[in-house]
């Protein structure tokens, strides 16, 4: 039977053979971890898991690239136990070669999409983490002897959390990097093209490159630059979201 990616956000799939069958329940956790494996791709990180005799639900590349091994209704050979295989949806990172195995913008801003993606098609409501296994955002860590994710992850679930929760409430926010840009796509792209709608500036497709910052955005952002007086780039930055910040709250 053909298998079918979960979410819209993966690009590419390298289907996985290492899984647990889910119990009846609904998986109410999401894993985060890195894959110790320096700017691989997505596809190249499931290639790998393929043969290796484990997997992840998905991997996420160096360049923020999502890629699908295992479908949603399977728990993955991820977390180290089966009970939590079970239980949760996992997505490994890419990462560089330092000492904190730090993960580009590109990679964080991709897992913040995941993380608010899965929320919402799964009806997990607000991603909540507590520190431990009782919030819905977890560490590998906690639930197996490892160090995984790492020093600099283990610092950005916080951000995870708010910046997720954000999508998940349909609220306008920032890339990572301080501005979104052409070739940038998400679900967060999709409400900057709501507000750039409502404003009169966009003036894209409801379907297709919606959730795609490309030309079009590009030319909306440019013309509400210079209606209100910014740098005329076509970045979307932080001055750009100070002024629809004074929009939005009237």
């Amino acid at each position: 039977m053909a298998r079918t990616k979960d979410s819209k956000l993966a690009t590419s799939a390298v289907w996985n053979n290492n899984y647990w069958l889910r119990p009846p329940i609904e998986p109410d956790k999401i894993f985060v971890h890195h894959m110790v494996a320096v700017n691989w791709t997505g596809v190249r990180c499931g290639e790998y898991f393929k043969h290796a005799g484990v997997s992840s639900n998905y991997g996420i590349g160096y360049k923020g690239d999502i890629c699908q091994y295992v479908e949603e209704k399977h728990g993955a050979y991820c977390q180290g136990s089966k009970y939590w295989n079970r239980r949760g949806i996992s997505m490994e990172l890419a990462n560089d070669s330092s000492k904190g195995w730090t993960v580009s913008d590109e990679t964080l801003n991709a897992c913040i999409n995941l993380v608010a993606d899965i929320a919402i098609r799964r009806h997990l409501g607000h991603i909540n983490y507590t520190g431990d296994t009782r919030g819905n955002l977890c560490m590998h860590k906690w639930v197996a002897n490892t160090g995984c994710p790492g020093p600099y992850l283990d610092k950005k679930f916080e951000l995870i959390e708010t910046e997720a929760n954000k999508i998940i409430d349909g609220k306008l926010r920032l890339h990572v990097r301080g501005y979104f840009k052409e070739g940038d796509r998400g679900r967060d792209v999709r409400i900057l093209q709501r507000f750039l709608r409502s404003q009169g500036y966009y003036k894209g497709p409801y379907k297709g490159a919606v959730g795609r910052y490309l030309s079009g955005t590009k030319r909306a952002v440019k013309k509400f630059q210079k209606a209100h007086h910014l740098t005329v780039d076509g970045l979307f930055g932080e001055e750009c979201m100070k002024v629809a910040e004074r929009i939005l709250k009237g």
